[in-house]
């Protein structure tokens, strides 16, 4: 029998404006496969994609533009009732947990799957890790990224699970309040630390 790799699947975990991409950035840099969960969720709602219908269903053509769901008209309408977060939860989670656990399937080594959610309902994971900052950090990093207002940032990162409940399911919590680059050193010192390759 072959003796298994080394090669491990790690949950990189974070909400909004936590600093979570430029983790995953730092992951790539090091030569490590990072599948971006937000991306896979784009990619099952795009025309003729399997998500795409039922969420046109469920919410109507106000959140098309050009054919296309307009996934900023979604974001304002989802993020600010918890009930249609749920509801678009319940017909996306499914494929891109069918997603996901392909390509954890054929990683060739580890795998960093980037996600703002837990990792319960889509995967099960080696490590979890959590990067996070303080609210009012992460609150002027999404206003500034994504030029919306103040009300529609708070309701971004009020619609994700809160600090402690993300913290409560991690393995390695990165604090994130410094500058990218104290992120991008945490991360390497704790991927030699851990041997991950």
């Amino acid at each position: 029998m072959m003796q298994k790799n080394n090669k491990k699947t790690i949950w990189l975990m974070g909400g909004s404006g936590s600093g979570k991409s430029t983790a995953a950035q730092t992951f790539r840099a090091l030569g490590i496969e990072v599948v971006d969960a937000d991306k896979v969720s784009r990619e099952i709602m795009e025309k003729g994609q399997k998500a795409f219908n039922e969420v046109l269903d469920a919410f109507g053509d106000k959140i098309l533009t050009n054919d296309e769901i307009n996934r900023k008209k979604l974001g304002e309408e989802v993020f600010a009732d918890k009930n249609k977060l749920r509801i678009l939860n319940e017909i996306t989670h499914k494929y891109i947990s069918e997603e996901l656990g392909r390509r954890a399937e054929n990683a060739k080594g580890t795998i960093v799957f980037d996600a703002a959610l837990l990792p319960d309902e889509f995967l099960e994971c080696d490590i979890v890790l959590l990067v996070t900052a303080r609210k009012e950090t992460r609150i002027e990093r999404i206003m500034r990224r994504d030029g919306i207002s103040r009300k529609n940032a708070e309701n971004r990162i009020s619609s994700q699970p809160d600090d402690e409940t993300y913290r409560s399911r991690a393995d390695y919590v990165f604090e994130n309040n410094g500058t990218p680059e104290q992120l991008e050193n945490e991360i390497k010192n704790w991927c030699i630390n851990e041997k991950i390759n």
